[in-house]
């Protein structure tokens, strides 16, 4: 870690995060974390906050994340779903010993054919979003402190095979290539558009723009690197480039589950500054190995154990885990400190309160 002797106590969160990404002297390691609505419940009750505002605020998180919600007109209900999106698939819960997740269950283009097809499907309107409400909420969130901001939704990939069906689009990448690239361009359209109205309504409050596509398995890649490149990665560029052309300050933050080592030069090539979640038990994705290849390259979102250590470890072993992230993957700066993924309900209270514990005992190290 830096020297903090001359900055303990002076720092914001937007000032800390951007410290950690420029890989500036922090006052502490900053922190996010996502959790499921169930575990929010239980961390309220325990905190005493009340909403999702002053629970971040009780844990001394960094980072808030807003969203414009769609404004514009659903598509039809369709016969199991529970909730439909503005994209036109449709989800259904589905319940688990402590809470409920919802799955996909409506794929519009299932079994689409032709380039027609999907130039004449309903694409949602960039514009029919609830943009005008943005600054409230990030004024909303900074009422205690000024948050470093992220903003935007967009996956590429997994909106496609949300459309079509994980298995058949899969396959249409390989039997149809030019197909599965034109549905992927269509969505990238929507978000490139998206994503700029945002920006704009945000009045250069927003920090960093919110990227994702889960490519990866506990064991590596779902879809070949050669195939990534050939058909992703340019939207994934065209995406950044156009977003950066408008807004050159930008920070990209990309979220991809599972083991994705063949490609992170890749996105580091395109302009993504953050990688997350850091899923240490999938294939090569531990902390020293990537801090030792990219740590000078790109910044680290995550990496604490979601799957084994934060439900059944100790409080300790949570708090020694952290402090081992924070050396490793923080060391020179370049770290947000976090969970690979959001908090389930059977994580132990203790075991979230280590890790704020561990965020602010870094202020002493040095």
């Amino acid at each position: 870690m830096n020297d903090k002797s001359e900055i303990a106590g002076s720092m914001d969160s937007r000032d800390r995060v951007a410290a950690a990404v420029r890989r500036g002297p922090l006052d502490r390691i900053p922190m996010d974390m996502w959790y499921t609505a169930e575990t929010a419940q239980k961390l309220n009750s325990a905190l005493g906050s009340t909403d999702d505002i002053e629970l971040r605020d009780a844990l001394g998180l960094d980072v808030v994340w807003v969203w414009a919600e769609f404004a514009g007109e659903l598509p039809s209900a369709q016969a199991g779903a529970t909730t439909m999106s503005y994209w036109g698939f449709g989800y259904r819960d589905a319940v688990y010993d402590g809470g409920t997740y919802q799955e996909y269950c409506h794929q519009p283009l299932a079994g689409i054919d032709s380039l027609q097809q999907v130039d004449d499907y309903a694409w949602p309107d960039p514009a029919a979003f609830d943009f005008a409400s943005l600054p409230d909420k990030i004024a909303a969130a900074n009422v205690r402190s000024e948050k470093w901001v992220g903003v935007g939704e967009s996956a590429i990939f997994e909106r496609a095979w949300g459309l079509v069906g994980l298995e058949e689009f899969l396959a249409l990448m390989l039997t149809e290539p030019k197909l599965a690239y034109r549905i992927m361009e269509k969505i990238n359209d929507v978000y490139i558009e998206q994503t700029l109205n945002t920006l704009r309504a945000c009045n250069g409050r927003a920090d960093m723009v919110y990227i994702a596509d889960d490519v990866g398995s506990q064991q590596g890649m779902l879809i070949g690197p050669g195939l990534w490149r050939d058909l992703i990665k340019p939207l994934q560029k065209k995406f950044n480039d156009a977003i950066r052309a408008q807004y050159p300050a930008t920070v990209f933050h990309y979220h991809c589950c599972g083991s994705i080592l063949p490609i992170i030069d890749d996105l580091i090539e395109i302009g993504v500054d953050i990688l997350n979640p850091i899923q240490p038990k999938a294939a090569g994705m531990n902390a020293d190995d990537l801090a030792a290849r990219w740590g000078d390259s790109i910044s680290f979102l995550g990496g604490l154990d979601t799957q084994d250590l934060l439900p059944h470890g100790s409080a300790e072993e949570v708090y020694d885990e952290c402090l081992r992230l924070i050396e490793t993957l923080g060391k020179g700066g370049g770290y947000i400190l976090a969970p690979a993924h959001a908090v389930q309900v059977d994580v132990p209270v203790e075991n979230v309160q280590a890790i704020v514990r561990a965020a602010e005992d870094s202020r002493h190290t040095s």
